[in-house]
């Protein structure tokens, strides 16, 4: 049983027990046995572990985990310090210079912003190492698209990235408006982590 140690338990409790997560439980045991697998089994649900429920603001929504070696680390676009940036997160770093926008050093972990209420998360949670979306179509999206789910009950301000990432996800959520990633700067981002806003971001131009 996994544990999270938050108010993120009592949708863990209920996932764990469908027949889907049963079978995704195993398919990982298997995969994580015979293969090389990301994230670490520790590092899987970093996410959740990192921003609460409640504490969750601001929601980036990637494809799956990183699929290079020490790349993943369990949230959506990060890297630790001194693995190379990939292009995604490329991407989210040169908008921080462009707006000038974040004090300090940049970093590519990205667990500051976990903690200050951004949930980091991939659709899929588990990849094999040089197989991008190996993992897809397993069970994640399932358990991915019903913690979306959960925080757009608790949110009357849900916005969605249009892209080709959890299209079940923006599909269930009625209250969603969709705009161009592209269209939202970075700055409106950070600012939002400072409200109390909820905001889902998901996005072709942001995949992991």
């Amino acid at each position: 049983m996994i544990h999270v140690g938050n108010d993120w338990q009592p949708l863990f409790d209920i996932e764990q027990e469908k027949p889907y997560y049963l079978e995704l439980r195993s398919f990982l045991k298997n995969e994580y046995r015979t293969k090389t697998v990301f994230p670490p089994m520790n590092e899987i649900f970093n996410a959740f572990m990192l921003t609460s429920f409640s504490d969750t603001r601001v929601v980036i929504v990637g494809q799956d985990p990183y699929h290079e070696k020490d790349q993943a680390m369990g949230l959506s676009f990060s890297v630790r310090e001194g693995v190379e940036e990939p292009p995604s997160l490329k991407n989210i770093h040169q908008e921080i210079i462009t707006e000038g926008v974040e004090q300090g050093l940049w970093s590519s972990d990205l667990t500051r912003w976990a903690k200050q209420g951004v949930l980091l998360l991939n659709s899929t949670l588990t990849v094999v190492e040089h197989q991008a979306a190996a993992h897809s179509g397993k069970g994640w999206e399932i358990f991915t698209d019903n913690a979306i789910r959960a925080l757009g009950k608790m949110t009357s301000r849900v916005c969605s990235f249009s892209g080709e990432v959890m299209p079940e996800a923006r599909n269930r959520l009625s209250r969603i408006r969709r705009i161009s990633f592209w269209s939202l700067r970075i700055q409106v981002l950070l600012a939002l982590i400072a409200d109390s806003s909820g905001i889902i971001i998901s996005g072709s131009a942001m995949n992991s």
